[in-house]
């Protein structure tokens, strides 16, 4: 995949969905790269405590951050970094 985004979030968790939701809500081109879908959130047995929910699973609850994210333009893409290098005015993103 070689692509030029405005911003590239590293973590495909609860804090990355977020972010790209926000990024894309200013008009910025971006993508999620994470190896884990929902990060740890997701292994989570029962979430009780989140506000708009009596009871989700964590896998539930991710699967809702991931298509609110792509719904306003966030691109998903579940692998693993293995390299960051910075050019002049860009940096380059290495996954397996």
């Amino acid at each position: 995949m070689s692509n030029l985004y405005d911003l590239i979030i590293i973590g495909a968790g609860p804090a990355g969905y977020a972010a790209s939701i926000y990024a894309s809500r200013f008009k910025l081109k971006n993508l999620v790269i994470g190896e884990i879908f929902g990060g740890l959130a997701s292994e989570a047995h029962l979430i009780e405590n989140y506000p708009g929910f009596i009871e989700i699973t964590g896998r539930d609850l991710m699967e809702k951050f991931r298509q609110q994210a792509e719904h306003f333009g966030g691109k998903i893409f579940n692998e693993n970094v293995v390299e960051i290098k910075k050019n002049t005015n860009e940096f380059k993103i290495k996954t397996r």
